[in-house]
């Protein structure tokens, strides 16, 4: 079963990182097509403030808080999806490879921290 697994996850890997790749290359030939604006090279650190802002506060969406909070919720599962994704390669590689990579030891260790390898362990009991 382990080795179906490996082998979906390879196809879909494949495939994915194709997609990912023709769609960057999509995004670098349509940047290459505009002229660059002399305009925003000045105060970088009040449009850094700006994009943080926007970034974090969602602040274009306050006309529609319930749309904010729940783009936001998204924007955040992004995230816990990219992770998850990390530990789920080094879980099907081998059974108790994330239990080595984050330094817990064997499922004996009696670590009661929370890490990757603590949810290594409390799975595989």
């Amino acid at each position: 079963m382990q080795t179906a697994a490996i082998a979906v996850s390879l196809v879909a890997s494949v495939v994915g990182f194709g997609l990912l790749t023709r769609t960057a290359a999509g995004f670098v030939q349509t940047v290459r097509l505009g002229q660059p604006d002399p305009t925003r090279t000045g105060s970088p650190v009040a449009r850094t403030r700006t994009l943080l802002r926007e970034f974090l506060g969602h602040t274009r969406m306050a006309k529609a808080p319930v749309v904010a909070v729940a783009h936001w919720f998204v924007m955040v599962s992004f995230g816990v999806l990219f992770f998850s994704l990390v530990t789920a390669y080094g879980r099907s590689s081998t059974r108790t490879s994330c239990c080595r990579w984050s330094g817990t030891g064997s499922r004996s260790s009696g670590s009661a921290r929370w890490s990757p390898g603590s949810a290594c362990w409390v799975s595989s009991t």
